[in-house]
């Protein structure tokens, strides 16, 4: 017989607005909701108070390096496994463990690694939704923190490991305006893979072509891309103008208060409203880590100053060093969102970006029982994954 579990009389996060309800768990999935004492709990029922708690869907993930000490790109299971604990305890249920440029060899040692976890998962863990691979078809000028001996033109050698990964890759950051890569668009959503935009100096012109061809999102918005210029007496917006005002495209920042303040993410709220903008943690091995060694980030040197990792020698940020449960309150106290609208930037908005929302990132029956309370200050109290209560702080 399946665990049940009752959570009575939290606020609950639904499509509409945030209204009190009770939310029955069998199993791994939602099996009823009702308003607030509307589910009479049977004998072996498990009851949760969440009077005076909101419940929200399960935060998920789509750009996340590491956590804990641990990098996706150590291809270490068990530095992994730390890194996934620390993020599941911030609320996060499921999530794309993300590989950043380094030497080919451990990109595809990391692949293996995804692979076997996932192929191993039984539950109880934040889900992997697959690898994405922030990759080293990138351009130099927006470079951001990645260890640039290690881009890469895109060519048949880089379609060679896509086409070897396909499997366990399920979004590819890269540059559009790079020889090769439109053309080779169709081919990776045929793979399955979601295309994302990023570390780019595309005009808007280009942008939008690639929209054109399938890719459907842009990486870390505002960070490491391009944006207006001049020519001459004219001005040429680029992909920072193009990602937002294309409503096909599902635009991901990392709001942590220090790589986009808060007037900018204002902005892209207005321009993408509540079903194109999305938070991404962006975590790197620093996120939840009190070592003192020296921190290595995208193969490179990095200090963690004021509550923001950025390279040694200062000239550029480093990921960031908090997971999602910081950037919900930040979108509340510096963007102006409601706390409804806050989590459904780290819900709803990235399921429906991967095409997984028939699935997650609702609070509706027969959805994964992927849970999160949180107090009125918006903390994680609790946290389950497909059923099983597995975290919170």
């Amino acid at each position: 017989m399946e665990n049940t579990i009752l959570i009575q009389g939290a606020q609950l996060v639904r499509d509409e607005g945030i209204t009190p309800g009770d939310v029955l768990i069998s199993g791994s999935r939602i099996a009823k909701i009702a308003p607030a004492g509307g589910i009479t709990p049977g004998p072996d029922t498990a009851v949760i108070d969440g009077r005076n708690r909101i419940l929200s869907p399960g935060f998920i993930d789509l750009h996340c390096h590491g956590g804990a000490g641990g990098d996706v790109n150590d291809g270490d299971p068990e530095a992994y496994r730390k890194m996934e604990e620390f993020h599941r305890s911030r609320g996060v249920t499921a999530f794309m463990p993300t590989l950043s440029v380094d030497p080919m060899p451990k990109l595809e040692k990391a692949c293996a690694m995804v692979r076997a976890l996932r192929q191993e998962d039984a539950g109880g863990g934040a889900e992997i939704l697959g690898v994405h691979f922030e990759s080293p078809y990138i351009n130099p000028v927006y470079k951001g923190c990645q260890a640039a001996e290690c881009i890469l033109p895109f060519d048949e050698k880089a379609m060679h490991f896509i086409r070897q990964n396909s499997d366990i890759i399920s979004r590819i950051t890269l540059a559009p305006e790079l020889d090769g890569v439109l053309e080779a668009i169709p081919e990776l959503r045929q793979m399955g893979i979601l295309v994302s935009g990023g570390h780019s100096n595309a005009d808007a012109v280009m942008f939008r072509r690639a929209a054109d061809r399938g890719m459907t999102m842009a990486t870390h918005l505002y960070n490491a891309m391009s944006s207006v210029r001049k020519e001459g007496p004219y001005r040429i917006p680029g992909v920072l103008e193009a990602a937002l005002t294309d409503d096909r495209i599902y635009t991901e920042l990392i709001a942590d208060g220090h790589h986009v303040p808060g007037e900018l993410l204002q902005i892209a709220y207005r321009c993408k409203g509540p079903d194109r903008f999305m938070a991404c943690s962006d975590a790197s091995r620093a996120a939840g880590y009190s070592g003192s060694e020296r921190v290595f980030i995208c193969g490179q040197e990095a200090v963690i100053e004021n509550g923001v990792g950025m390279l040694k020698d200062r000239s550029s940020l480093a990921s960031s060093v908090v997971a999602l449960d910081t950037m919900v309150r930040v979108l509340a106290e510096k963007a102006g969102l409601t706390p409804h609208l806050a989590l459904r930037a780290v819900s709803y908005v990235p399921a429906k970006a991967a095409g997984i929302d028939n699935r997650k990132g609702r609070l509706a029956e027969g959805y994964d029982a992927d849970l999160v309370l949180l107090d009125e200050k918006l903390n994680v109290c609790s946290v389950w994954c497909r059923g099983i209560k597995s975290g919170g702080k």
